[in-house]
Order: structure tokens, then C-alpha cells, then sequence
């Protein structure tokens, strides 16, 4: 082959290689930004929505009210009262660093709402701890973090979390938009929330008093 094929071919291979990385380098940066922009969905939020709640042969439902920021994330189980007049929170779960479960007024429904809701509102949290994985997750698409594993489908959306036979799933519209969040214990389905609207601006968690 003559020397100036020689360099010819090196430049196409050599191109080739360049496109070629470039490529790659752009489909990574494009699903690191998508799954960057996924996450952030999930730090700061407020749930409106109707919620099942099935332990035993006991069945609620009623409205639910799910708030969360980075310090903490709070769960409000609402009767509206007569006519729909003064709603009040029947049970209320908050977690930051501890599980509180609380209804003054119907005690049973602790033990109810903790086994339902409860541990699976902890498992919310998690969420505030995967940028660190970041790598992790755009390779595999799932990680586990204090031994609880959280998987994402092609588009880095959660879809579920899981610890020991706690799961969370989670389903989303056709915008992408989380539109129902399911509790399983003990792989049981334990309650489901169903989202009516969600919203991320300026959310305010206060503890239960």
C-alpha cells in the first residue's frame, strides 16, 4: 500500500474512533442530566392523593396529604369530617433521623399506619442519598444504600425500593409524573396511595407536636 493510502486509512480510522467517543460521551452526559433531573423530583415534594390502607381484614380510605425536604417527611392521613367541613389528620407519620407514628384520637390506627405506611415512608428518604451513586446507577441502573437497593427503568425514573420484604413501587403518567406510590410488608401489599397533585415548591414539613 502506498504511504499516502497508509495515512488515508489511519485518518478515517482515526475519525471513526473520535465520532465514536463523542458519541458515547454525549449519551452519557445526556443520561447523566436526565437522571440528575429525576432525582431532584423526589427532594423536595408535596402529595395530594387518596390512600388505601389494608392491614388484616381492616380496610381505610380516606385523603392523604405527603410532604418532604431534605430535613424531614411527613404523612397525614385526613378525615374531611362532616360534609367534607374541618379535616383533620386521623393518623400522622414524620421521619427525619427517627419514626414517629401518631393518632391521638384512635390509637389502634398507630400500629395500623406503622405497619402500612410507616416503614415505608422511612424508606422515602433514601432517596436524599443517591447523587452519591450516580455512576453506579447510570451503569446498572439500580443501587443499594444502607442495605436497602433502589432500581430506576430506562429512563431513570425510581421505580421501586426495596429492604429485606419492605417494597415500594412506584408508577408514573405519560409526563413522567409519579401518579401512584404502592407499600408492600412482608411482600403483602400493605397501602397504596393513589396522586391527585404533586408539588415541589417551598415545601414546609412541620413535626408532629
Amino acid at each position: 500500500m502506498l504511504p499516502r493510502s497508509k495515512n488515508l486509512l489511519l485518518l478515517v480510522i482515526l475519525f471513526a474512533v473520535g465520532c465514536s467517543f463523542f458519541k458515547t460521551n454525549a449519551s452519557y452526559e445526556g443520561s447523566k442530566k436526565k437522571l440528575r433531573l429525576n432525582l431532584k423530583k423526589w427532594e423536595e415534594f408535596r402529595i395530594d392523593g387518596i390512600v388505601e390502607i389494608n392491614v388484616s381484614s381492616f380496610q381505610i380510605r380516606k385523603t392523604i396529604v405527603v410532604r418532604k425536604n431534605s430535613q424531614a417527611i411527613r404523612a397525614d392521613v385526613i378525615d374531611s369530617g362532616l360534609f367534607g367541613m374541618r379535616p383533620s389528620p386521623i393518623v400522622s407519620i414524620y421521619f427525619d433521623s427517627l419514626l414517629v407514628v401518631k393518632s391521638p384520637d384512635y390509637p389502634f390506627l398507630e400500629n395500623m399506619a406503622d405497619e402500612s405506611l410507616g416503614k415505608g415512608t422511612e424508606l422515602l428518604k433514601i432517596m436524599d442519598s443517591l447523587r452519591e451513586k450516580e455512576a453506579e446507577i447510570l451503569s446498572t441502573y439500580s443501587t443499594i444504600v444502607d442495605s436497602i437497593k433502589v432500581e430506576f427503568d430506562q429512563d431513570f425514573d425510581i421505580t421501586s425500593i426495596n429492604r429485606n420484604r419492605q417494597i415500594i413501587t412506584i408508577e408514573y403518567d405519560f409526563k413522567k409524573e409519579p401518579n401512584k406510590i404502592t407499600f408492600f410488608n412482608k411482600r403483602k401489599e400493605s397501602a397504596n396511595i393513589k396522586i391527585d397533585r404533586i408539588s415541589r415548591d417551598k415545601i414546609k414539613v412541620d413535626p408532629i407536636n
